[in-house]
């Protein structure tokens, strides 16, 4: 995980609803302060987004997961569970800001990940 947590948020969109179904001590300021034109352009093509993050341990080795996409956020904890990996909804930072980059989408809303 520690090379997933190195400070960069990546989105990953889909672009429809049947695809998606298919399918730090931070502040939350890098998930909705986002200007890359690049970035902001496929995700506001997509029909929902994945960031993640990293962040301080901060005592916790879980996943903490947030976003608008509480369905998508629900399906991406069990599946962590299930793969071994402690995950829970992310009290902290919960990433429900229009202006965050997993919420920049055509549904309005995604999945934001935040790995120690």
């Amino acid at each position: 995980m520690e090379a997933l947590a190195s400070g960069w948020s990546r989105a990953i969109g889909s672009s429809s609803p049947e695809e998606a179904s298919l399918s730090s001590s931070s502040s939350d300021s890098s998930s909705w302060a986002i200007s890359e034109p690049k970035a902001i352009e496929l995700v506001g093509k997509s029909w929902t987004a994945v960031a993640v993050h990293g962040r301080q341990n901060e005592g916790s080795e879980a996943v903490w997961l947030g976003g608008r996409a509480t369905a998508l956020c629900r399906a991406i904890g069990a599946s962590l569970r299930d793969a071994g990996f402690a995950a829970e909804p992310n009290e902290r930072l919960p990433g429900l800001q229009s202006a965050n980059i997993c919420n920049r989408t055509l549904s309005s809303g995604g999945a934001q990940l935040e790995l120690p």
